[in-house]
């Protein structure tokens, strides 16, 4: 049996046959894999959002069986198996689900737009970690080694002056908005490995940025 996108937004809306049909016609990776890790009131909310955006898409097959749940022997075999660091990468990105999911919630019940900008900010910085958690697991499950997490060194921006370090601010706020809006919209495995990498290091050079332009001039 075939259901449409249509069919699942007029209906009781399932949320692994919304996953199906995201899975099948959205475009965005990061979410993809949120939807089939994670069900709260986010992410069931967000997913017919997205699915809302694709309407007129052809119908996908709907499962006459409910999918077999894992069981909790695999589940225990699979924590024993895997490496100390791959068990804690994955925590950590639950963790940061969990947080995303609870900061979604708040956003109607903060009072200013500034508190607003710094919680939807935090969702999205902690999607960009997530995906690097997520592309570092995925790696060792396709491969069976532990991968290492290199990260590019930051450039040493002590030897500015203030009129160039508020010019290299700017132009990594900008570089940094751009970077988010491609990961938020999503790309092949690759695409999203490397703008994830070049997100943690505009990160790390503007935060150097900021504290030199905080710095008290000398005398």
């Amino acid at each position: 049996m075939e259901i449409t996108v249509e069919q699942w937004l007029a209906g009781k809306r399932d949320y692994q046959q919304g996953v199906r049909l995201y899975e099948k016609y959205g475009s965005n990776l990061v979410f993809l894999k949120v939807f089939k890790t994670v069900k709260n009131d986010y992410t069931i909310g967000k997913l017919a959002d997205l699915l809302s955006e694709l309407k007129g898409a052809p119908p996908v097959e709907q499962d006459d069986e409910p999918e077999q749940p894992v069981t909790s022997t695999q589940i225990q075999i699979k924590v024993i198996e895997d490496p100390e660091v791959i068990k804690i990468t994955r925590d950590r990105a639950m963790n940061l689900y969990k947080e995303c999911s609870h900061l979604h919630a708040q956003l109607p019940l903060l009072l200013t737009d500034a508190e607003r900008l710094i919680a939807a900010t935090k969702i999205l910085d902690n999607m960009d970690e997530v995906e690097r958690c997520w592309d570092f697991v995925d790696e060792y499950d396709e491969t069976g080694i532990v991968p290492q997490w290199e990260e590019k060194e930051a450039e040493d921006f002590t030897k500015k002056d203030k009129a160039d370090l508020i010019m290299d601010r700017n132009r990594h706020r900008t570089q940094r908005s751009k970077l988010k809006a491609k990961l938020q919209k999503g790309g092949t495995p690759d695409q999203m490995s490397r703008w994830g990498d070049d997100l943690v290091l505009c990160e790390k050079e503007l935060e150097q940025i900021n504290q030199l332009l905080e710095k008290p001039v000398e005398a």
